[in-house]
């Protein structure tokens, strides 16, 4: 009987046939061709192991191609992966450079700042403190500007009262010395010559220069000016001074007279007094208490005669009770008999005294 297996391979050669014959466990298989026939058998269990081992080797095969087509996909990805890893660690690479110069320039800024910082604190006599926040020393810095904001203000108005024009653009302690200097000069001024009135309160009732005498009725040069005042009015000194003279003269006419010598060739008098509070060789400074007013002398009534002479020239005592640190350089232009200029100079060298001849020889 021919088996399932007959002419399986009839598609190699129309001339080869084969034929199985199946029995009971065996499979018989015949082979014919030119040359004769041949004659195979194969056990059943064999013919299992052997269709077990041909779909185990395919099935190896398939999962071979499998598991290599997996791993060339992963070797893909993995290339992939390398590919983007690799932009990704350029890019950090790059933003790593980038953020490094920006550091760089931020810290070559924050250095610019901390030293134009230390400059405004050394500008406004803040002492740098290096080890003290930035952010603490940015307040303090605040704080001593609107400081030397209000002293500024402070500053223009003493400069406009002592007669100097307020010049923004030097720095405030070359103001401040300039202004020192200049105020500590007028104010030398003002107490060692002569100014201000001799009394509280002022009503002159005569001139100075040629008036008519109101006693010997003639016509004379009255070197002073006459203030009414009541007795005993107080009397007080218009400059620092020694006590040259305090006593009655009756020749003269001035009755009780005292005479102040001041500095720089000044000297005031006071006439027709009722009585001294200070003597001879005493020294006074200016608003003393010196005398009190009288009737002595020529006098027609209580006043007080009160005069101011210049290296024996009289001057008009009405300049001078005018002069204060606000009409400061008024007097120079009422007064052409003095030599401001020198007089001024000789002041300042008392304010800052020059070296001794052997300094200033060493110094050229």
């Amino acid at each position: 009987m021919r088996s399932w297996f007959q002419c399986l391979f009839r598609f190699l050669d129309p001339v080869i046939c084969t034929h199985g014959f199946m029995m009971r466990n065996r499979i018989t298989v015949t082979i014919s061709d030119i040359h004769g026939a041949r004659f195979f058998s194969v056990h059943k269990v064999a013919r299992k192991i052997a269709l077990y081992a041909a779909v185990s080797v395919v099935v190896a095969f398939i999962a071979t191609i499998g598991t290599i087509q997996f791993l060339n996909n992963e070797v893909v990805k993995l290339e992939d992966s390398n590919v983007n890893y690799s932009h990704t660690i350029n890019g950090l690479n790059d933003k790593n450079n980038a953020l490094t110069a920006d550091i760089s320039d931020k810290v070559d800024h924050l250095a610019t700042i901390t030293e134009k910082l230390e400059n405004i604190e050394l500008s406004i006599g803040i002492k740098p403190q290096r080890d003290v926040d930035l952010y603490k020393r940015i307040a303090d810095i605040t704080d001593k500007t609107e400081e030397l904001a209000q002293v500024t203000d402070k500053l223009e108005n003493i400069e406009v009262l002592i007669g100097l024009k307020p010049q923004q653009d030097m720095n405030i302690y070359k103001r401040v010395e300039h202004a020192n200097v200049t105020l500590a000069q007028k104010l030398l001024l003002l107490q060692n010559i002569p100014n201000g009135a001799p009394l509280e309160k002022m009503q002159t009732t005569g001139k100075y220069g040629m008036r008519m005498h109101p006693v010997v009725k003639k016509r004379v040069h009255h070197d002073g000016i006459d203030l009414r005042a009541k007795m005993n009015t107080p009397v007080y000194a218009t400059a620092d001074g020694v006590v040259e003279y305090a006593m009655l003269q009756k020749k003269s006419g001035y009755g009780k007279l005292l005479l102040i010598r001041h500095n720089f060739g000044f000297k005031t008098g006071y006439g027709h007094l009722n009585k001294f509070t200070v003597k001879y060789g005493d020294f006074v400074k200016k608003g003393d208490l010196i005398a009190y007013t009288g009737n002595t002398g020529l006098s027609n009534g209580p006043h007080m005669h009160y005069e101011i002479r210049y290296i024996h020239r009289t001057l008009n005592p009405v300049n001078f009770i005018r002069w204060n640190l606000e009409s400061y350089d008024t007097i120079f232009d009422k007064e052409k008999k003095i030599k401001w200029l020198s007089l001024i100079q000789a002041a300042s060298r008392q304010i800052h005294p020059l070296p001794p001849p052997s300094l200033q020889t060493a110094l050229k």
